[in-house]
């Protein structure tokens, strides 16, 4: 019975330390809000303002296109160091030839000073982008 008290207690200690580990990779802390600039070819040097409560991710950005201001902003949420948002180019802003609406999905560094991924419009054009944080 010794022996059998043994096994279950390695077991128990197995499974609460499998649940532990699970658990404190789900809840990573990030902090995402402040001020980030993009460094994507087309929009260098976007500001984008970040802002995180919990889990939930919103951005907005503003930035010169073709001569013309350019304005979107996103909401979407952080599971450790992913970010998936859904953006929207504001209507009477949006370039010629550009959708209103897409996604963003992005993976923070572990330094957690860069987003990069791919960007995604409805229709399913896709391009790579990268935020760098500078406040």
């Amino acid at each position: 019975m010794n022996k059998n008290i043994r096994v279950l207690a390695a077991v128990i200690f197995a499974v609460f330390f499998i649940i532990s580990a699970s658990y404190a990779q789900v809840t990573h802390k990030s902090d995402l809000n402040g001020l980030w600039v993009t460094t994507t070819k087309d929009t260098n040097d976007a500001t984008v303002i970040v802002y995180q409560e919990g889990n939930e991710v919103r951005m907005m950005c503003t930035f010169d296109y073709n001569g013309k201001k350019v304005a979107w902003y996103s909401q979407g949420t952080i599971n450790g160091n992913n970010v998936k948002t859904r953006f929207r180019i504001t209507p009477n802003t949006k370039p010629q030839g550009w959708e209103n609406d897409g996604t963003h999905d992005l993976i923070l560094s572990p330094d957690g000073n860069l987003l990069s991924g791919t960007g995604k419009s409805l229709s399913g054009f896709s391009y790579k982008i990268q935020f760098k944080r500078i406040r």
